[in-house]
């Protein structure tokens, strides 16, 4: 049996290659623009507050249902607040306040406080829910 020079093979047919890469290319650009394949949903504007002299960012969804509150606490490493973009929305359709705050450090929160320990951060959740008006809430997070 013959062996077959790959090698050959590639300098014949390189130029077939690489125009069936292109026209691949423009076809999923093409395509990607006629199904509008890469919106995203539109970020909800940012929200800065103040608590114990010190800046806290969050995202909020669904404040006009008037529903029980859920707080989101993001881990590390992290996006912050923008984590939760992807299913905040569904649930604030539910009925629900949903409240995604940005942990010191991260997002358009604080970046250097003096305590980035759990107690720190809980008094940063009771300060965004008295600056926000929030006697009870749930609070959710992830990695944390």
């Amino acid at each position: 049996m013959a062996r077959r020079d790959t090698r050959n093979w590639w300098q014949r047919n390189w130029r077939w290659l690489v125009l069936v890469y292109v026209v691949l290319l423009v076809a999923s650009h093409v395509v990607t623009d006629i199904l509008k394949l890469d919106q995203k949903e539109p970020e909800p504007p940012r929200h800065l507050i103040e608590v114990e002299g010190k800046r806290i960012g969050f995202l909020e969804w669904g404040k006009e249902h008037g529903g029980r509150p859920l707080i989101l606490l993001h881990g590390s490493p992290s996006g912050g607040a923008a984590d939760f973009q992807a299913f905040a929305p569904l649930i604030a359709e539910d009925g629900r306040w949903v409240i995604a705050m940005d942990r010191w450090g991260w997002g358009d929160s604080e970046k250097k406080v003096e305590d980035y320990s759990f107690h720190s951060d809980a008094n940063a959740v009771i300060g965004l829910m008295d600056q926000l008006g929030i006697k009870e809430a749930h609070v959710g997070g992830w990695s944390y």
